[in-house]
């Protein structure tokens, strides 16, 4: 039996191009705001990659050694902002802020089984390092918001939240370390029972009680924030940052797609402040995370502030194999067939039909016309373009099955007149 290693999968024809898609139209909004594009290696020394990894994080790298480099042990990349911060934080530490990197990359992590999870996960991402500026956050939420809509995905919606107020809301419990993780499983599950279960057990002053039983109900719009009561100045802080971050938003227009979630708990360990979330319909989940995390890099010796995020590419495959977005997979514009033995015709119009800028395959069997037009209707071939069948050149349209003869010289004076992609 031939297997593959649980959770990963080749992309075949339909989402290999799609993937291919989707990342050129993510880099390209990444591009247009100003993000130089890098490569980040597939492994890193587990010492190095652990220093930006929670510990939750960490169970989950797929680690090895290195036989010829002493045995150190490796690990395969698990999360490329840790990889961004070493690299902002050493190789570009002299750089000016704001520095913009984006990326497209495989991220590896070992799943349970039965999860249904992936091991090899497709991510594309932006962060931006050296500015910790309320209108930073919103510029990196506004690029998250334009990355998805160039999908064609028109009904993004942000969840926002800042680490800050969940962080200091259960701190100011003063409950031991048990029992604040409890709380903290209970917050990510909206578990007010189980919230209560907690507090009930150990003296809390009302104050801090009720702000932890109500950070499940903190989710709407931006008059939520109105109705906080923080429990304390950092908390309060918090709040504050949020409200100009989100206002920062509906400057730029996007107040409509932006929610309140003050109880967001993903990252605990990893984000310092604002946190968001982004959904489109027809997925099950959230197809995008991110946040500021203003003290990672200073685990890689630079103390600089940080924010960015990662859209997840399956997620979104598969939102497009649920939604009538689906692209058509072929990149292929033109069959070339040289019927009747016209092979050296059909060899020279499909060199010249390629420095024309269309993408034009061959078709190389010998075999009858209806065949050939089968195997590129088969291949989501566009157009038939036949030689040898009388004087003009014969183009089939696989689609509709509309067809015309045109005169070679006619075809390749102007090809997108005949050839329309």
């Amino acid at each position: 039996m031939i297997d593959v290693p649980r959770g990963v999968k080749a992309l075949l024809y339909e989402e290999a191009s799609l993937k291919n898609w989707i990342e050129k139209e993510i880099l390209s909004v990444f591009s247009k705001w100003g993000f130089q594009k890098t490569e980040t290696p597939a492994m890193e020394f587990l010492h190095v990659l652990s220093k930006g990894l929670e510990q939750d994080d960490l169970r989950r790298v797929i680690t090895f050694s290195d036989p010829t480099g002493g045995g150190k042990p490796l690990a395969l990349r698990s999360d490329v902002t840790p990889q961004i911060a070493r690299i902002s934080a050493t190789t570009l530490k002299n750089r000016p802020a704001p520095i913009r990197l984006s990326y497209a990359e495989s991220v590896f992590r070992s799943i349970a089984p039965g999860s249904g999870n992936r091991m090899e996960v497709f991510q594309a991402g932006a962060e931006l390092i050296g500015s910790s500026t309320p209108e930073t956050d919103a510029e990196i939420i506004a690029i998250a918001i334009e990355s998805l809509t160039a999908l064609g995905f028109n009904d993004v919606k942000i969840a926002v939240g800042h680490m800050g107020y969940v962080k200091e809301t259960i701190e100011s419990i003063g409950l031991d370390s048990k029992s604040k993780e409890l709380i903290k499983q209970a917050i990510k599950k909206k578990d007010l029972k189980g919230i209560e279960k907690v507090l009930d057990s150990k003296p809390v002053n009302e104050k801090a009680r009720s702000a932890i039983e109500n950070i499940t109900k903190l989710f709407g719009d931006i008059n939520l924030l109105d109705k906080v009561e923080p429990v304390n100045d950092k908390a309060e802080e918090a709040v504050k940052n949020l409200r100009e971050v989100v206002t920062a938003l509906e400057g730029l227009g996007l107040g409509d797609r932006v929610t309140i979630d003050l109880g967001e708990m993903r990252g605990f360990g990893y984000y310092t402040g604002v946190t968001f979330e982004g959904f489109i319909k027809g997925a099950g989940r959230s197809v995008l995370t991110g946040g500021r995390y203003d003290k990672l890099l200073s685990a890689y010796g630079a103390d600089r502030p940080a924010t960015g995020f990662a859209i997840d590419i399956d997620q979104v495959i598969a939102s497009f194999d649920k939604s009538e977005k689906q692209k058509e997979w072929s990149s292929t514009n033109v069959l070339v067939i040289g019927a009747n033995g016209s092979f050296e015709q059909a060899g020279k119009l499909a060199q010249k039909l390629r420095k024309s800028g269309f993408s034009v395959a061959r078709d190389i069997i010998m075999r009858p016309l209806e065949e050939s037009l089968e195997y590129a209707r088969r291949m989501k071939i566009s157009y038939a373009v036949i030689t040898g069948v009388d004087s003009k050149i014969k183009i089939i349209d696989t689609k509709t099955g509309n067809e015309s003869a045109v005169e070679t010289a006619n075809l390749l004076s102007d090809p997108a007149s005949f050839i329309r992609i």
